[in-house]
């Protein structure tokens, strides 16, 4: 008997859930089948995998599995029945959790006949895929840059930042950072770029032993290390339990990642001990293949404040609003800084030409059709978010698929 289609409802079974039934909601596509959309291979985000019970690859204090489920892609799946380019989902599909390393089946699709009209379709060439990152959130800019994904149906990983998460809910509202990042977790992918993004000062941070933090009678620096730096920044963007730590240095394109190990050569190696460092204590390294360039006038806005206040012997190393000054990218007087330098279609060739040559020394993305692109969320404020938009759309045209970074 052939394999039934999965609709929206269906039952799913995970071994290591302590209530295993759990339920599929379908947001792909809005093509009905019985009166319920039809399930799709885009159906693998955490509101599509719904279970109410508790992970026990946790033996003590298992938490919510829908804290740490962290799906990869749909395997099985209906060869030539495409909707809105996915392949439609089978009662035979499988997605396993990266999280417990255990498949998720379907256990009942809750169709009760199979349609004789099926939507068949050739398939889209999605030989090459790209990664969208998105540096330095919550800042002004993440809101638009959710609402062009929601709308293209695209997931990307946030590399956030706590400082800025910090900013943000004191001076836009916590119940805005909340639902900001509620919306990350629970639809995407979230990262770490550290808690205090170095306060711009880069070559400090990983030369001299971390961040500043106080001062000593004797005028000697007190520190955060860069390891502690980064689990600092996880107690704010992680959810309880939550194990899967995917990191990037601020300032720096190095990698430490299974079978791929490059240290930013451009400044003297800085990162290599910090990289070891924090790989030993189970983060995951990754840098980027291509960026969208834009202006960085904030840095150098924020870093002349701390001058200001350390030529007037004013400092206070203990005070974030005194290292890492707030800049209001809404106000009229910063409004027009750090904006993007490049267009859309230019980005597009730029992620085409590191997937066609990726086995080039130089300019090289690190595996074959894969890329990943280095973006910040502010940059998208005022209106530009349009340009990311047009971008995904030159990339689905060209056959592009997208995916989170952990996947890649």
């Amino acid at each position: 008997m052939a394999d039934k289609f999965a609709i929206d409802g269906a039952i799913i079974k995970c071994s290591l859930c302590t209530k295993p039934q759990g339920k599929l909601v379908v947001t792909s596509n809005e093509m009905f089948l019985q009166d319920k959309f039809w399930a799709t291979e885009g159906d693998k985000g955490k509101q599509n995998l719904v279970f109410e019970g508790n992970c026990t690859k946790w033996s003590k204090n298992p938490p919510p599995c829908q804290s740490v489920i962290s799906p990869a892609s749909w395997q099985k799946t209906a060869d030539g029945v495409y909707l809105d380019g996915n392949k439609a989902l089978l009662e035979s599909s499988t997605i396993t959790c990266n999280t417990g390393g255990v498949p998720i089946s379907i256990e009942e699709t809750t169709q009760t006949a199979v349609p004789t009209d099926l939507p068949i379709a050739p398939p889209v060439d999605v030989d090459k895929t790209v990664y969208l990152t998105f540096d330095d959130g919550v800042q002004p800019g993440t809101e638009e840059v959710l609402e062009v994904l929601k709308s293209a149906g695209v997931k990307a990983t946030f590399f956030l930042t706590g400082v800025n998460i910090v900013n943000f809910a004191i001076y836009y509202g916590r119940d805005k950072a909340d639902r900001i990042l509620d919306e990350i977790k629970s639809d995407h992918e979230v990262a770490n770029h550290s808690y205090s993004h170095a306060n711009d000062y880069y070559s400090q941070y990983y030369v001299h032993g971390g961040l500043k933090i106080g001062q000593n009678e004797d005028q000697t620096f007190q520190r955060r290390t860069v390891l502690e730096d980064f689990q600092k920044n996880d107690e704010i963007i992680l959810g309880p339990g939550q194990q899967l730590k995917l990191a990037r240095f601020p300032g720096r394109n190095t990698w430490k990642y299974p079978g791929i190990e490059e240290i930013d050569d451009d400044n003297d190696y800085d990162t290599r001990d910090e990289a070891t460092q924090l790989h030993q204590n189970g983060y995951v390294i990754y840098g980027w293949d291509t960026e969208w360039k834009m202006s960085f006038d904030a840095s150098s806005i924020a870093r002349s404040r701390v001058q200001e206040r350390a030529d007037a012997g004013t400092l206070d190393w203990s005070d974030e609003e005194h290292t890492h000054p707030f800049i209001d990218f809404n106000s009229e007087e910063h409004k027009n800084i750090d904006k993007l330098s490049e267009s859309p279609s230019s980005v597009f060739d730029k992620i085409d030409d590191v997937a066609s040559h990726w086995w080039f020394e130089f300019d090289n993305s690190k595996k074959e059709d894969k890329v990943i692109l280095l973006m910040h969320d502010r940059a998208f404020r005022d209106g530009e978010a349009e340009k990311l938009t047009t971008l995904i759309n030159l990339l689905k045209a060209d056959g592009y698929a997208f995916d989170v970074i952990s996947n890649y």
